[in-house]
């Protein structure tokens, strides 16, 4: 019964509301024929309080300055709105990232709003750690999000409807363990050649849209998302670039929400890499699950860039444990060719560890302008097997002799397994969520 009543409710709220101001009027001039027809007739305690003519004069008076101030208050508030919503089309004309920047606040807050739906309370956006997951178009992190082994059942409810959303946008991945924020590329790469300002203006936006709405700790971590075949065939120029552009986003992002965020690197897209299939395909299933790559160390760091020096003796220690399985890998496989290609593979892994020392120090090492990153640790990835590999080594023979390299054949993307990643986030990733520290100008306070 109750529900219905409340059913009927709603659907005459806006028949009251459009009617309100008629009702209020007729009430006005129904109160002032009532005053001057029953007037004289009421009586209280023994008297006529409205007997004399002057008397009613003045209740009418008072009922018609009622009936002017209401009057001048609602036209005061629509001709407000009116002079507002003019206001807000002449800043959007003068200012037309404006309207991008009010699309992306109203897509983020819809994301929050579901957020705290579901983990209700004061604390409620503090439940769940949030990574924001960076790398340039192409660098596959969307895949390796999507593919990590976790379960987004927010996130497949409450996906944005892609009309309703900027040119360059962000993704949420609302999980189990954890909250991953996937913004496009271009919001990272910021192209001056083709509009710059816009996704520089909405990485700004958005930078501190978290600030105001996770103020105490805007995020838990950041996950940079690097495309290793990439890297194994660009030149030193590029790589660099490369680097130098993720450095400026992420001091950005921790200069403006005031805390030391620790970083985990994902080099992705291992089987890029000519050999990889041969080389992974006697791997059993819990090797293929386990994370492939190092953490550093957070004890005994007398230098905020201790961890290169870690970085190479780990990285050698897992190409030593690679040549180990070796043999294996070769007594395995039947092809005399994908032999080969095994053995190439690891050597090309090894042939990278310069080109990734060079890279991670231009991308990660402290400097005495900024806050430096906390840098956790490095992994290699494999989420989808697809696309034509390439040597690093014949390709870079090719480059210098100005001639075409060999073309390898393409893998067949039908047999796409998720490699390495499967412990990543929630045996690595996630446990380390209390690290990152708390935004300095909140904790002053």
């Amino acid at each position: 019964m109750w529900r219905k009543a409340l059913l009927v409710g709603r659907w005459l709220v806006p028949y009251i509301r459009s009617a309100a101001p008629v009702v209020v009027v007729l009430g006005l001039i129904a109160l002032v024929v009532a005053t001057w027809w029953l007037g004289p007739k009421w009586e209280v305690s023994g008297e006529f309080p409205l007997a004399t003519w002057q008397t009613r004069a003045l209740v009418t008076l008072g009922v018609v300055l009622l009936l002017a101030t209401i009057w001048g208050t609602l036209l005061a508030r629509r001709l407000g709105k009116v002079n507002a919503e003019k206001a807000e089309e002449q800043k959007e004309q003068e200012d037309p990232i404006l309207p991008m920047e009010r699309r992306q606040r109203r897509l983020l807050d819809r994301q929050l709003a579901v957020l705290k739906n579901n983990l209700p309370g004061r604390r409620g956006v503090y439940r769940l750690p949030w990574y924001l997951v960076m790398g340039l178009k192409d660098s596959g992190k969307t895949s390796l999000i999507q593919r990590s082994g976790q379960t987004y059942t927010l996130t497949n409810v409450t996906r944005n409807n892609r009309a309703d959303r900027n040119p360059f946008g962000l993704d949420w991945w609302i999980g189990d363990h954890g909250v991953l924020i996937d913004p496009d590329g271009e919001l990272l790469s910021q192209n001056q050649d083709a509009g710059g300002e816009i996704p520089q203006r909405l990485w700004g936006h958005f930078i501190q849209w978290l600030e105001r709405n996770r103020p105490q700790r805007p995020l838990n971590g950041v996950i940079l998302a690097v495309d290793l075949a990439q890297l194994s065939t660009a030149s030193d120029e590029q790589r660099e670039a490369h680097a130098i552009l993720l450095r400026t986003r992420l001091r950005e992002l921790m200069e403006q929400i005031g805390s030391r965020l620790p970083v985990y690197v994902s080099f992705t897209k291992m089987d890029l890499l000519y050999g990889f299939g041969p080389f992974v395909r006697t791997l059993s299933k819990h090797e293929k699950e386990q994370a492939l790559g190092f953490t550093f160390r957070l004890e005994g760091q007398l230098d905020n860039d201790d961890w290169l020096n870690e970085f190479a003796e780990r990285f050698s220690d897992m190409i030593t444990q690679l040549n180990e399985r070796l043999p294996d890998v070769l007594a395995n496989t039947r092809d005399a060719e994908d032999r080969a290609a095994a053995y190439s593979f690891t050597r090309q892994l090894a042939g990278m560890k310069p080109v990734l020392e060079t890279f991670l120090t231009s991308l990660l090492s402290a400097d005495a302008f900024s806050t430096p990153a906390l840098v956790r640790g490095a992994y290699f990835t494999s989420v989808v097997q697809e696309g034509v590999p390439e040597d690093a080594f014949v390709s870079a023979a090719a480059r210098h002799y100005q001639v075409s390299g060999p073309i390898q054949p393409a893998q067949r993307t039908g047999q796409s397994v998720s490699l390495f990643t499967q412990s990543l986030f929630p045996g690595v990733i996630y446990p380390e969520a209390g690290l990152a520290g708390d935004n300095r100008r909140v904790v002053r306070g």
